[in-house]
């Protein structure tokens, strides 16, 4: 167990997974990460460099919080991989992930290139919520197959993995079976390594050498205190955005149920209303049929002297 007299900031902080997967020194662990995941159920070979596209900038970062910390790295291929971890469940977070593979894909895109010249975007989400509640699986893939022939496989340039850590940070760690080694040891670091002292992680991850440089990695990170409040303020950002959009969608309920509740009780009264007067005319016509007065069966049911006369 770590002992530390501060609350450490976990493995899944935005902040450190950015500045920790983009430093040039470690590049080994992203490559070990990216091709966990790929060697899990990707088919696709592993990576065999990983080249970061926008390494992280803390003067960026310091001057504008709500800037989005993912990764974004290319291989020899020319393929490229998005790599983001979230906190915190969004209402459209499945849109949203959609939306950043698609603006990556598009972004390759300039005046006069061919369509054939486009590469592959392959995304990585990371969370501690689950993306697809129907689901306890750490690692999900999505791709665009037919729906009656899965062999049929419309393209390869876009592969949506899901890993999804929420059962393994319950302490379900059963689920870890059905994935390989490699993502395994991820994942427990990923999960758990804010609370285990590297001897434990090394023990958890079958003395894995990358899992005990990331783990060592994310230390030194807490032991910065200029680390520590970037990612201390970065999480309150984030807590305060996710209580906003809560509060906002409790608001939106209320302000529904209200507004139901008018209109049902509006609804409700309309179709009791239209009711009654459709009992009325009916009884108006069964007593016409047996020749009453249109003055007594107004009397009678109440309706007006034109509503009886066009009874037949």
């Amino acid at each position: 167990m770590v002992k530390t007299d501060r609350p450490l900031i976990k493995p899944t902080s935005d902040v450190f997974i950015a500045m920790f997967l983009s430093a040039p020194k470690n590049e080994p662990c992203l490559r070990s990460l990216i091709n966990a995941v790929l060697k899990d159920k990707s088919g696709r070979n592993p990576i065999e460099k990983a080249i970061v596209l926008n390494p992280f900038n803390m003067t960026d970062y310091v001057v504008d919080k709500q800037i989005v910390l993912d990764v974004r790295v290319a291989d020899c291929s020319g393929c490229a991989f998005n790599i983001e971890i979230q906190t915190y469940p969004h209402p459209a977070f499945r849109e949203r992930i959609l939306y950043g593979w698609s603006d990556s894909y598009s972004s390759q895109l300039s005046i006069g290139i061919n369509f054939k010249e486009l590469r592959p975007v392959i995304t990585i989400v990371i969370t501690e919520f689950a993306v697809i509640p129907k689901s306890q699986d750490v690692h999900l893939v999505f791709e665009l197959r037919e729906r009656d022939n899965h062999n049929l496989l419309l393209s390869e340039h876009i592969q949506i993995h899901i890993w999804q850590l929420h059962e393994i940070m319950k302490g379900h760690d059963h689920v870890l079976q059905a994935v390989s080694p490699d993502l395994a040891h991820w994942s427990q670091f990923l999960a758990h390594g804010g609370m285990k002292s590297e001897e434990e992680m090394a023990t958890l991850t079958e003395n894995d050498p990358k899992i005990i440089e990331a783990h060592r990695e994310f230390l030194r990170f807490n032991s910065d205190p200029q680390t520590r409040e970037l990612a201390r303020r970065r999480h309150l950002f984030l807590v305060d955005q996710y209580l906003a959009q809560a509060a906002f969608k409790a608001e939106g309920r209320e302000e529904g149920l209200v507004e139901g509740r008018a209109e049902g009780r509006a609804e409700g009264f309309a179709e009791s209303e239209a009711k009654h007067l459709a009992d009325k005319i009916e009884i108006a016509r069964k007593l016409k049929s047996c020749g009453l007065k249109n003055e007594s069966i107004m009397e009678i049911t109440g309706l007006s002297f034109d509503q009886i006369i066009d009874l037949e």
